[in-house]
């Protein structure tokens, strides 16, 4: 599986949002080896794409769970069906279009529980 853009668009979505929040690239850089992309996924991405729609939430799972199943390939040397290969596919290209949303500016919708009542 082709993880390798997807865990690049992940931390440079990530990075260019801590820099706007005024970290810094030296920083950044210092600690680059030491944030995996599991912590970018379930940590990182929730905190930078807050508040999260619940399709949206369901996007970062699913990439969680491609990212669980290249490990077990690389690895463990499992085998990947044409199901599981079309699902990290999918999984990629929903993350980089909620991600070039995001970048663009759009914000999570509102769910009606969570509008303020003013």
């Amino acid at each position: 599986m082709g993880f390798a853009a997807t865990e690049l668009a992940i931390a440079q979505f990530v990075n260019k949002a801590k820099i706007a929040k005024g970290v810094s690239k030296a920083k950044l850089e210092d600690f680059r080896r030491d944030i995996g992309i599991s912590y970018m996924i379930n940590v990182d991405l929730p905190l930078v794409l807050h508040p999260l729609a619940v399709n949206e939430r369901k996007i970062i799972q699913n990439v969680d769970a491609v990212r669980k199943k290249r490990n077990d390939v690389v690895h463990e040397g499992a085998a990947v069906s044409k199901e599981e290969a079309l699902f990290a596919i999918n999984a990629a290209s929903d993350l980089f279009k909620l991600l070039k949303e995001r970048a663009a500016g759009a914000e999570a919708p509102i769910p009606p529980s969570h509008r303020s009542q003013s």
